[in-house]
C-alpha cells in the first residue's frame, strides 16, 4: 500500500511542482519496487508479443470450470479457463480466473458486465465491493477477470505486483484482452444479449481494448484510462516509478518512441471503432497527473459519439472519491446500449 498511499499524496500537487527530479526524489526511495527493474526481458518474444498477427482473428473458444455458490441476493460462480496467450505467460498464469455474479433472478436480456482490474488490483473483493454487489441491485450481473501476473495468477519469481520487466506488461495486457475478448464470445454463445466492458485506469484501457474489437455491439465504461498503453510510463508519474537504468536509457524520445512501438496493438488509432459508440461512455480528472487530459481527450476525438465526462479531482482522489461515478458510468453505458436494441 506504500506506493497507492504516495501516489494519492503527490496527486493532490499541482504538476507544475512535479519536475522529474521532484517525482524521482519522493517515489523512489518509498516504492517498494520499481517497474522494471530486470530490464526490456527476452527481444524474441517481445517482437512476437507486439507482432498483429499474434492475437489476430477471432477470440479464441474457451471452456470453463465452473463452482457455484450460492449467496443471499446473488448466484457466484468461480471458473478457470486456459488463457488464449498461455505459451507466452509463466506456469502460474496459464489459467485464467474468473468470478460471475448474478442476480437471482437472471435471464438472456439482464446485463453483463465483464469488468477489468486497475493497476495492483490482484483479486476479487475490491471489485465485488465497488462495482458486482451494488450493481447486482440495479439488475446488472458482472464478471471480474483477475490480470495474469496478478494475484493467484503471479509468479512466485514476483513478489508484489509490479512487473519485472517491460515483456511482462506487454503480455499480461495482450493475454487480458484476449482472454476479455474470448469471455466475452463465450457469454455471446451462453445466450447474454446486453453485454458489457468496463474498468478504471488500466482496467479502462483493456475495456476499451476488447470493447473495441468485440465483433458485436457492446456497451462500453472506460475510466482514467489513456488513449495508448505507453502514456503511463513515458509521460505521466508514473515515468518515475521506471527502473530507467535497468532499460538502458532515460526517459525521453527515445524511450517514448521504443514503448509506443512495443504496445501500438494498444494505441486507440490502431483499434476499430466500437460498434456502438453511443453507448460509450469515458471518464477523465481534471488534474489528473498519472493519465494525461490530452489523452484522454483523444479517445473521446477518435471515438465519435462516445460520452465524456469529467471528474473533479486526480487520478488517485478519484479511486477514493468517485467508485459511485465509476459505477453509474457502467450504468449509463447499458442503458443506452439497451435502448437501441
Amino acid at each position: 500500500m506504500k506506493l497507492k498511499t504516495t501516489l494519492s499524496i503527490i496527486g493532490d500537487l499541482r504538476l507544475t511542482y512535479l519536475t522529474p527530479f521532484t517525482t524521482k526524489k519522493l517515489f523512489q526511495p518509498i516504492a517498494e519496487d520499481l517497474f522494471f527493474s530486470d530490464g526490456w526481458g527476452d527481444e524474441a518474444t517481445l517482437t512476437k508479443l507486439k507482432d498483429p498477427k499474434t492475437v489476430e482473428g477471432p477470440a479464441k473458444p474457451i471452456q470453463i470450470t465452473w463452482k457455484e455458490r450460492s449467496r443471499p441476493g446473488l448466484i457466484e460462480r468461480t471458473g478457470r479457463f486456459q488463457s488464449p496467450l498461455h505459451r507466452f505467460l509463466p506456469d502460474e498464469s496459464k489459467q485464467a480466473l474468473v468470478r460471475l455474479y448474478l442476480p437471482k433472478k437472471y435471464d438472456t436480456k439482464t446485463p453483463l458486465c465483464l469488468v477489468f482490474p486497475m493497476t495492483g488490483d490482484q483479486g476479487f473483493g475490491h471489485r465485488e465491493k465497488t462495482f458486482a454487489l451494488p450493481l447486482i441491485k440495479k439488475g446488472i450481473g458482472t464478471v471480474i477477470l483477475i490480470n495474469p501476473f496478478y494475484g493467484r495468477r503471479r509468479p512466485a519469481s514476483q513478489k508484489t505486483f509490479v512487473a519485472k520487466t517491460v515483456q511482462d506488461i506487454l503480455a499480461m495486457c495482450l493475454a487480458a484482452s484476449e482472454e476479455g475478448r474470448s469471455l466475452l464470445q463465450y457469454f455471446r454463445n451462453e445466450g447474454f444479449q446486453n453485454l458489457g466492458v468496463a474498468g478504471v485506469s488500466q482496467g479502462g484501457m483493456l475495456a476499451a481494448i476488447v470493447g473495441a474489437k468485440a465483433p458485436f455491439p457492446v456497451a462500453i465504461s472506460s475510466s482514467l484510462a489513456p488513449h495508448s498503453p505507453e502514456v503511463i510510463f513515458t509521460e505521466g508519474l508514473i515515468k518515475g516509478l521506471v527502473d530507467w537504468k535497468a532499460l538502458g536509457m532515460q526517459p525521453g524520445k527515445q524511450a517514448t518512441e521504443k514503448f509506443r512501438d512495443l504496445f501500438q496493438m494498444g494505441s486507440i488509432d490502431q483499434l476499430p471503432k466500437p460498434l456502438a459508440s453511443h453507448a460509450v461512455f469515458l471518464q477523465g480528472a481534471k488534474r489528473d497527473l498519472v493519465v494525461p487530459k490530452h489523452s484522454v481527450q483523444r479517445v473521446h476525438e477518435v471515438w465519435e459519439g462516445a460520452s465524456l465526462n469529467w471528474l473533479p479531482g486526480t487520478h488517485l482522489t478519484s479511486l477514493s472519491l468517485h467508485t459511485r461515478s465509476f459505477r453509474d458510468s457502467v450504468v449509463k453505458s447499458f442503458e443506452a446500449f439497451t435502448a437501441s436494441v
